[in-house]
């Protein structure tokens, strides 16, 4: 959370700054008002009824969006995929056929088409989207641990709840994705040791999982 950004309905000096940067973003003030206004009704919700956990699932190289949540079948036959699209939950939302079980419960999930970067390598669009950082290596494939790679978020999150007793923030697991070198932006990066991920290794085969100290660097 932004700590420059006034929940409570006054405009500060530096919100005022933030505002003059609205436009660009398609945001009106009164809806900038109207935001801050549900992030505050959110901020006071009873602990109990926030969320809790997150499950980040990531694919090192996976199906792409055109043969999944993003099929475009109205483009040219050279742009969009081979897959037919089929309706969903959701009225107007269509998904891959391969994805009927989710097609179920698109009313439960959503789809974000506006993320983006500039990546072309594996390494470099890895790290990019496991720390939010662009690499300081630039767009490069196979670039080992540096000291100045920022962290993952789950080592964020580590970093920002560590006064709480008895809680490990952040797990990872079924191994440590791994091509010929360890990816980059799996680890703590510039953070210390502590902040690095529990590490729960798994074996496919037995469907098994022990917990292992990090040995991430």
């Amino acid at each position: 959370m932004d700590e420059n950004i006034d929940f409570d309905g006054r405009i500060t000096r530096r919100n005022a700054v933030q505002i003059g940067g609205l436009g660009l973003l398609g945001l009106t003030l009164p809806e900038l008002f109207q935001a801050q206004s549900i992030a505050a009704t959110q901020m006071k919700t009873p602990l109990e009824q926030r969320i809790k956990s997150c499950i980040f699932i990531f694919y090192y190289g996976g199906p792409s969006h055109l043969d999944t949540f993003d099929m475009k079948p109205q483009a040219p036959v050279d742009i969009r995929g081979e897959f037919k699209p089929i309706s969903t939950s959701v009225p107007g939302l269509q998904i891959s056929e391969h994805l009927p079980h989710t097609a179920k419960i698109m009313h439960k999930l959503s789809v974000v088409c506006s993320m983006v970067h500039r990546m072309r390598a594996h390494d470099s669009a890895s790290y990019q989207t496991l720390t939010g950082r662009v690499p300081p290596v630039g767009d490069k494939q196979g670039f080992s641990r540096r000291p100045d790679l920022f962290p993952c978020y789950g080592s964020c999150l580590s970093y920002v709840r560590r006064n709480l007793p008895n809680l490990v923030p952040h797990a990872a697991l079924p191994f440590v994705m791994n091509n010929n070198i360890e990816n980059p932006g799996q680890t703590a990066g510039f953070l210390e040791k502590t902040y690095q991920p529990l590490l729960i290794p798994g074996d496919p085969e037995t469907l098994t999982y022990r917990a292992a100290l990090p040995e991430l660097g």
